[in-house]
This record gives C-alpha cells, sequence and structure tokens, in this order.
C-alpha cells in the first residue's frame, strides 16, 4: 500500500482524529522504538481505528519519523502494485490472464524462474511467478458473480527504491496490452 498525503488526509473521516494527532499520541507511548506489528496492534486496541486504518496510520507514521520511505515494506523491501477493472467475469479474465501470461520468461529484463503458479480460493484467483532477483509477482483477482472485476497485480521483494518506477511502468503496460487483447473494441 503506497501511503499517500492524499489518503491520510482521509484519516481523521475514518477515525474522528487528524494524522496529527495520531502523531502526537504515538510519539507519547514510545511508538518510534516499537516495531511495525506493535504500532499497529496498539493504534487497533484503542477501538478509534479498524485494523486497516491501524496500518495505514503505522505505514505512514513510520514514514514520518523516517523509518521507511514510500513503497518500502516493513522488512526493508519494496512492492509496487497496479489494478485494473474489466468488464467482464472475473473467471473468464483470470483464464485469460493465465493464457496471455504462458510464454512469460522475462520481467523488465529480470528471468522468471520457474512455471507460474496458479491457485483458487474460495473467494480469490491467484497467479504467482518467481524471478531471478529475488523479488515475486503475484496477480489477484476476487471471485465475483456479476460481469465486473479488478485485477490486481503486486510485484514485491524488490531491492531498491529505485526498482519502483520501472515495475510500475512494466505492469501499467503488460496490464494495458492484456486489456486490447481481452478487449480489442476496448469495452
Amino acid at each position: 500500500m503506497a501511503v499517500t498525503r492524499e489518503n491520510i488526509g482521509k484519516v481523521r473521516e475514518a477515525t474522528g482524529k487528524s494524522f496529527e494527532a495520531w502523531v502526537t499520541w504515538l510519539d507519547s507511548i514510545g511508538a518510534r522504538g516499537m516495531p511495525h506489528k506493535e504500532i499497529a496492534e496498539r493504534i487497533g486496541k484503542t477501538g478509534e481505528a479498524s485494523m486497516w486504518w491501524a496500518q495505514t496510520i503505522t505505514v505512514a507514521y513510520e514514514q514520518e519519523i523516517g523509518r521507511r520511505v514510500p513503497g518500502q515494506n516493513c522488512d526493508g523491501d519494496f512492492s509496487v502494485s497496479v489494478n485494473k477493472t474489466f468488464w467482464r467475469s472475473s473467471h473468464d479474465v483470470f483464464a485469460a490472464w493465465v493464457e496471455f501470461n504462458a510464454d512469460l520468461d522475462r520481467v523488465d529484463g529480470v528471468s522468471v524462474v520457474d512455471e507460474p503458479n496458479v491457485t483458487e480460493t474460495e473467494k480469490w484467483y491467484y497467479w504467482r511467478v518467481r524471478l531471478s532477483d529475488g523479488s515475486q509477482v503475484t496477480a489477484g483477482m476476487n471471485k465475483t458473480s456479476g460481469e465486473k472485476c479488478q485485477l490486481g497485480i503486486g510485484h514485491e521483494k524488490l531491492n531498491t527504491e529505485r526498482m519502483i518506477e520501472p515495475a510500475r511502468a512494466f505492469w501499467k503496460q503488460r496490464i494495458a496490452q492484456f486489456g486490447d487483447v481481452l478487449s480489442p473494441d476496448g469495452k
């Protein structure tokens, strides 16, 4: 999740407390010395923020105090995500995504290590691939019954911040090409 000033501005609406008030409170409980998980748990235990918002506030706080930069996970790696909505059933879109990527052997010049792993749960479809640089890609889609679905691609375990924008550009282009193949008429 990329925390930005735009979405952190929604903290007050979601929690009744501004981000600045959360920072003051977190500093008062010694959060600068706490690991990520403990900070999020402490926020959640206040009852003022859902766990989703607790994570968002924690990430923003860690950015605020210089512990991490945007796009960096709490383990020090970087990640990027790209999403696109399609006006087709999730089953059809996911099957087409798997077929579209059947011959994928490189991601922005980095070799794919093994065949993609395709799994599904009761609620989700997943397509995963590991790359030779140690990064990994997961495409996921919620199973829906309607004719609209969203494909989300997450490229994780990027080694440096400099890898974020090239990875984002690659996946934006790849998902656009997929959209062109899936819906040549633009629908």
